[in-house]
């Protein structure tokens, strides 16, 4: 009954996904999440708000299981409920991504389940071709490919869930007009063989440029069977201007 509880709650948390690909003008987004168990702590979401902006963010949340799946329900509705204000009472909170976190970050901690989550909050201007974002202790943070090259997007901050009082710094980079995010949770960290971090995210910057904006070709090239389990979850979203 235990097991057939956890497939049902994975049947509704992936329905809470974004619709895989998604394209908004030149803008193409992809995703995919392999769990480590039957629920999964990460979570990956892409809305539109108004007619020029995208707003995207991966989040890792701490543990695995039940408690955590629950922060993922939390994130949704937070981006619901947000997205909301902003077309009824045009509240443009979801259009500033530190604003997010520390709504976020409020949120959690008013759950008192002692979970904290690490994101990534981005928002895409696609009238400009500029990004703006925050980072809440997400690593790796996303890689920025354009021209045959790579690298990471600048930026930390605390993860949301751990401190009371928060302040997170806002990022705004014009991006190429030819370019690709790729962004992993840090379950990808496990499946590399490199013996130190510094390694691990040096092959990573090194091997991305090299594959195709494809979920089946990224996984291929670092070898992650989707149909394993693995200590970790491992989620994967791509943004891709062509």
């Amino acid at each position: 009954m235990l097991e057939q509880d956890h497939q049902a709650g994975l049947q509704v948390q992936m329905k809470m996904l974004p619709v895989s690909p998604m394209q908004k003008s030149a803008y193409i987004f992809h995703h995919q999440i392999v769990p480590s168990v039957y629920l999964s702590g990460d979570f990956v979401e892409y809305v539109t708000v108004g007619p020029d902006h995208v707003v995207f963010f991966m989040a890792d949340v701490s543990g695995h299981g039940a408690s955590s799946a629950f922060v993922t329900v939390l994130m949704k509705n937070l981006t619901a409920r947000m997205r909301s204000d902003y077309n009824r009472q045009k509240d443009d909170d979801i259009l500033h991504p530190a604003e997010f976190l520390v709504h976020a970050n409020d949120e959690l901690l008013g759950t008192g389940i002692g979970k904290h989550a690490t994101i990534f909050y981005a928002v895409l201007d696609t009238q400009n071709n500029r990004l703006t974002y925050s980072v809440a202790g997400a690593l790796p943070v996303p890689i920025l490919i354009a021209n045959g090259e790579a690298r990471y997007l600048e930026g930390q901050g605390a993860p949301v869930g751990l401190f009371e009082e928060t302040n997170y710094q806002e990022i705004v980079v014009d991006l190429p007009d030819k370019f690709r995010i790729m962004m992993f949770s840090d379950g990808i960290l496990e499946v590399l063989e490199q013996e130190s971090l510094a390694k691990k995210e040096a092959f990573l910057l090194s091997e991305a440029p090299k594959m195709k904006a494809d979920i089946e070709s990224v996984f291929n090239g670092f070898n992650v069977d989707e149909d394993k389990q693995y200590p970790d979850d491992i989620a994967l979203l791509i943004v891709d201007k062509v």
